[in-house]
């Protein structure tokens, strides 16, 4: 399968909180290459209103009715059970937030599921609905299981669903919050086999593998604010006597002129890759 950009995943969201202060706004860069995400709707709710009437209600009740006996997210064989898992989160950064997550229609007369997530403070309260719709043309990707990560390195976990995944290559939505900004704001999409840092933590990597493995892409990207911008690209050819030669990703040449840089490229392809954890 041919590598996955993220402008082809392109996701519908619907945000809806509780009132718990201002959201954080994307921060304006000047000449930022930002993820190409839909312009999320938000909504100020109570705790025990249903999200926005812009989607439709869950086929299910609401949430599960005892999230504690939720399996967590991590334990479940996704690629092997072929179902769609209600499962849990549960983050042991500084807010302590637990992150309950189940499935829907994405509308009443579609196949297409959503994921409902729930954020959880210590006290037990609903703090923030997300509800995530994934791609167009399929829904969220059953096959693999939502994460929390500290992409950021800021002592805080982010969360990364993934939206779509193909049979090596995936979209990954992430999801960041803040402590002077406690609601979780859809950063962007990453593309990729995974969503990883670079080893001196400076980078996000999604890293892409096209046909059997002649071609590799990197993608490099930063929080600015709460958005992801994108700020390298790499693509390395694998040759026949086994040795790499990596430069610039000239896919990007026409609408990225600002990454095209040959001494940055040098610099990104130096990058080591470290896989990214949650908070301990």
């Amino acid at each position: 399968m041919g590598r996955i950009r993220p402008k082809v995943a392109i996701a519908l969201l619907v945000l809806s909180t509780v009132a718990c202060g201002p959201a954080d706004e994307p921060a304006t860069v000047s000449g930022a290459t930002t993820s190409p995400v839909a312009a999320p709707m938000t909504t100020t709710t109570s705790s025990t209103a249903r999200p926005s009437s812009s989607v439709a209600p869950s086929t299910t009740a609401g949430p599960p009715a005892d999230p504690a006996a939720l399996p967590l997210c991590g334990d479940i064989r996704w690629a092997d059970s072929g179902a769609l898992n209600d499962c849990r989160l549960v983050s042991h950064d500084r807010a302590g937030l637990t992150f309950v997550t189940w499935y829907r229609k994405s509308a009443p007369d579609s196949a297409k599921p959503a994921m409902t997530v729930q954020v959880i403070g210590r006290d037990g309260k609903v703090r923030q609905t997300i509800v995530e719709t994934g791609t167009d043309q399929l829904g969220i990707a059953p096959s693999s299981a939502p994460e929390l990560l500290d992409l950021a390195g800021d002592g805080r976990d982010q969360l990364v669903i993934p939206v779509y995944r193909g049979i090596v290559n995936g979209v990954f939505a992430v999801y960041r919050a803040t402590d002077a900004a406690p609601d979780f704001v859809r950063s962007g999409v990453v593309s990729g086999i995974s969503v990883d840092r670079s080893e001196d933590g400076a980078y996000i990597i999604g890293d892409s593998r096209e046909g059997p493995g002649k071609y590799w892409y990197g993608d490099f990207w930063q929080f600015a604010g709460s958005q992801l911008k994108l700020v390298g690209a790499t693509k390395t050819e694998l040759n026949e006597d086994h040795r790499s030669t990596c430069g610039v990703n000239d896919e990007y040449a026409q609408q990225h002129p600002e990454l095209m840089d040959v001494s940055s490229a040098q610099r990104f392809c130096a990058v080591k890759r470290v896989r990214t954890k949650a908070v301990q």
